[in-house]
C-alpha cells in the first residue's frame, strides 16, 4: 500500500467515523499549550489549595468530565432527559438515573520516527476509545473500552520480536462503581487516589506523560463530622497503549487472576485521616501511611517500601490573605535477593509553602527537603509510569530537572499588579542542590539557580477589540558544588545552562482572534564535552468565535545529530458542538524530554499526519 493510499485511508476514516476515543496522545504542540499554561499560573503567584484539594477529590471519584456536566445538569446530550421527557428513567438499584458517553476515534499515519528501528515506522494506526457513564441517585458506573488498530506494518523477522510491537488490541480498560451516602464513599474497580499533595502517592491521569495509572482494587472513605478515615487497597492498573510510542504494554496484565500473591504487578494498600480545625475548619490536618510491593524485578529481587506521613494545610488565614501548607513523609525501602538477607535504607521528604497577598502584591515562598525519596521501585527506574509518587519540583514543567529523589532548596515569587490596570509583573528566583548519589549530600553534588521575570497585560476588550501581551525569559545554571571526575571542569564548573526567553501576543476583534508565540532556549551542557544547541517553538493561531482554530506551527531543535533541525506542521481544529471537535494535524514535531510533577519522560519525534475526533453524548 503506496503512502498516498494510505493517507487517503486516514481521512476516509475520520469522515466516516461516528465515534472517537479520547486520546492522551504526545502531540508536543498540545503539551506546549498545557505547560504555557500551568507556567502562567505559576508566575503569577496562583497556589490555589482548595483547586488542588477539588481536582484531588475529583480524581479520587473517578469523576469524568461527563459526569460533572451530568451533575450540573448542563449536559444537553444526556440520554434519557430532554424538554419533553419527564424526567430520567427509575431504573432498579440506580433509581433516577442519567447516561453519558465519550467516543473518540484517533487516526495517524506516521512516518519514519528518525529512530533506529525500522518497524515503527510507516504505518497506519486507529485507536478508537469509548467512555460510559451511568449516574443513578447514590450509585455511578463507569467503563472504558479501548481498542488498537495498527495497518501497514512491516513483516517482523525471527528474532526482532522485541522491535515489532505494534499490534492489534481491545479490551475493557476501565471499569468502576461508585457509590456515595450519607458521608460513605465507596469505589470498586478502577479509582485514582492522592494523599496530601501527592509526595506519598499519586496515582492519576497525567496527560503532558501519557500516563494513566489507576489502582484496580478498592477504596472506602467515611466523613463522621470533622473527621475523614480512608483506607485502599489493590494493584496498580496501568493504561495499556502507550500514546507516545504506540506500544501495548502486556504486563502486567489486566486480569488479577492469581490471587494477591501475583508477583509481576504493583500492589499499593493505603490508609489516611484527615481532621477539619478551627472555629470554622480553616484548618486541616491529615496523616497516612503506604504500603508498595513492587514486582519482583529482571533478576528476582524484591523491592518493598513503607511511607509514613502528615500535612497541615492553612489555605485562608487572616481573611485569606495567608495560605500555610506543610508536609513531612519518611520512606522505608527494603531490598532482597533470593536467599540473601535484605538490605534497608531510609530517606525523607519535607515540603512547604506560604504565600502571602496583600493589594496589588503576592508573595510566594516553597522549600524542599528530598532524601532518598520516591514511590518506585528505584529512584532510578526506566518505567516512569511507576512513580506513584509527585513531589513538588518547585521548577516549571518546561525545564528538564534531574535529581527530583535527592535535592534541598527553595523558590520565592514576587507578582505586583498595577491595578487597576491591566498590567503586572513577576521576578522568581530558583535555588537547590541535587545529587544522584543518594550517599552525597544534595548540597554536594549539583546547585540549581534559575532567575526569570515576566511582563504581563491581560486583555481588557473595549468595543469587541483588545489585545494581550506575554514577555517571559531567564537564566539557568547548574554548576558542580564538588570537583567531579575528568580533568574537564573543577568546582563551581559549569554543567548546563539553559538562556530562555518567551513572547506571547494577541489581539482580539470581535469574534476574530489571532495569537503569536515564540518560545526561544540557547541551552550548553556538559556532556564528554560541551555541547551547544537550541530549542524552541512558534505558533500563529487564528480563531473564530472560539469554534474553528487554524494554527502554523514551526519547531526547531538542533540538539541530536540526525534528526532534523526544523519541524514545520499545521493544526486545524473545529469545535462543533459543546465537549465535541474535530482536530487534524499535519507535520512533524520534535521529541526530547518531557517533565510534569517531579516525572520526567523521553517520547520520541513524530513525523505524519494525525486525525482526532471527539464526540460527547
Amino acid at each position: 500500500m503506496t503512502r498516498i493510499a494510505l493517507l487517503a485511508l486516514l481521512f476516509a476514516c475520520l469522515s466516516a467515523s461516528t465515534t472517537a476515543l479520547a486520546q492522551e496522545d504526545f502531540d508536543l504542540d498540545a503539551i506546549d499549550a498545557e505547560l504555557e499554561a500551568e507556567e502562567e499560573a505559576a508566575a503569577r503567584g496562583e497556589l490555589d489549595l482548595d483547586a488542588i484539594d477539588a481536582e484531588v477529590d475529583a480524581e479520587d471519584d473517578f469523576n469524568l468530565d461527563e459526569l460533572d456536566a451530568i451533575d450540573a445538569g448542563e449536559d444537553e446530550g444526556e440520554w434519557g432527559e430532554g424538554e419533553d421527557d419527564e424526567g430520567p428513567p427509575v431504573l432498579p438499584v440506580f433509581g433516577a438515573t442519567t447516561f453519558s458517553a465519550t467516543s473518540t476515534t484517533v487516526a495517524q499515519y506516521r512516518f519514519d520516527n528518525f529512530n533506529a528501528n525500522v518497524y515503527d515506522d510507516d504505518f497506519f494506526a486507529f485507536w478508537e476509545r469509548f467512555e460510559f457513564a451511568m449516574q443513578g441517585e447514590k450509585l455511578r458506573l463507569n467503563a472504558r473500552l479501548d481498542a488498537f488498530v495498527p495497518l501497514g506494518t512491516s513483516d517482523c523477522p525471527e528474532g526482532s520480536e522485541s522491535l515489532c510491537f505494534l499490534k492489534y488490541d481491545v479490551r475493557l480498560e476501565r471499569f468502576t462503581l461508585h457509590y456515595e451516602d450519607d458521608g460513605l464513599k465507596l469505589d470498586m474497580g478502577d479509582s485514582y487516589a492522592v494523599f496530601g499533595r501527592g509526595i506519598a502517592l499519586s496515582l492519576r491521569r497525567v496527560d503532558q506523560l501519557g500516563f494513566d495509572s489507576p489502582l484496580r482494587g478498592g477504596q472506602v472513605a467515611h466523613t463522621m463530622g470533622r473527621a475523614t478515615f480512608r483506607v485502599l487497597g489493590g494493584a496498580v492498573n496501568p493504561q495499556n497503549l502507550d500514546p507516545a510510542v504506540l506500544r501495548i504494554i502486556d504486563t502486567p496484565a489486566d486480569q488479577l487472576r492469581r490471587g494477591f500473591d501475583a508477583a509481576d504487578r504493583d500492589w499499593i494498600l493505603g490508609t489516611a485521616l484527615e481532621l477539619k480545625l478551627g472555629a470554622n475548619n480553616e484548618v486541616l490536618a491529615g496523616m497516612h501511611h503506604v504500603r508498595t510491593w513492587f514486582a519482583t524485578d529482571s533478576i528476582g529481587r524484591e523491592n518493598d517500601v513503607n511511607i509514613a506521613g502528615a500535612y497541615v494545610s492553612a489555605p485562608a488565614l487572616l481573611d485569606g490573605s495567608l495560605a500555610l501548607y506543610l508536609e513531612g513523609n519518611a520512606v522505608f525501602r527494603r531490598q532482597k535477593l533470593a536467599s540473601t538477607d535484605p538490605t534497608r535504607s531510609t530517606g525523607h521528604a519535607f515540603y512547604g509553602s506560604a504565600q502571602f497577598q496583600t493589594g496589588n502584591l503576592s508573595l510566594l515562598l516553597e522549600w524542599k527537603d528530598y532524601d532518598n525519596f520516591s514511590n518506585a521501585p528505584s529512584n532510578l527506574t526506566g518505567d516512569s509510569w511507576r512513580f506513584y509518587s509527585a513531589a513538588p519540583p518547585l521548577e516549571r514543567d518546561e525545564e528538564r530537572y534531574r535529581g527530583i529523589h535527592h535535592s534541598r532548596g527553595g523558590r520565592l515569587q514576587i507578582d505586583y499588579g498595577f491595578l487597576p490596570g491591566p498590567w503586572s509583573v513577576s521576578a522568581t528566583l530558583t535555588a537547590y542542590g541535587w545529587a544522584e548519589d543518594i550517599e552525597q549530600d544534595p548540597w554536594d553534588g549539583i546547585l540549581v539557580t534559575h532567575v526569570f521575570a515576566k511582563l504581563q497585560r491581560i486583555n481588557n476588550a473595549v468595543s469587541g477589540v483588545g489585545w494581550s501581551f506575554d514577555l517571559y525569559g531567564g537564566y539557568r545554571r547548574e554548576s558542580y558544588l564538588h570537583d567531579p571526575p575528568g580533568d574537564e571542569v573543577g568546582q563551581w564548573g559549569l554543567d548546563w545552562q539553559v538562556i530562555h526567553a518567551t513572547t506571547v501576543l494577541g489581539l482580539v476583534i470581535n469574534q476574530h482572534s489571532i495569537e503569536l508565540t515564540v518560545n526561544h532556549r540557547q541551552e550548553r551542557q556538559l556532556t564528554f564535552d560541551y555541547v551547544n544547541f537550541v530549542r524552541g517553538y512558534a505558533s500563529l493561531t487564528w480563531s473564530i468565535a472560539g469554534k474553528l482554530r487554524i494554527s502554523p506551527t514551526l519547531n526547531w531543535n538542533t540538539e541530536k545529530a540526525g534528526t532534523p533541525s526544523l519541524y514545520p506542521g499545521l493544526e486545524v481544529r473545529w469545535d462543533f458542538a459543546s465537549g465535541s471537535f474535530l482536530r487534524l494535524f499535519g507535520g512533524q514535531t520534535p521529541g526530547g524530554r518531557v517533565c510534569s510533577g517531579g516525572v520526567c519522560r523521553d517520547v520520541p519525534e513524530f513525523q505524519g499526519v494525525l486525525g482526532e475526533l471527539v464526540i460527547r453524548l
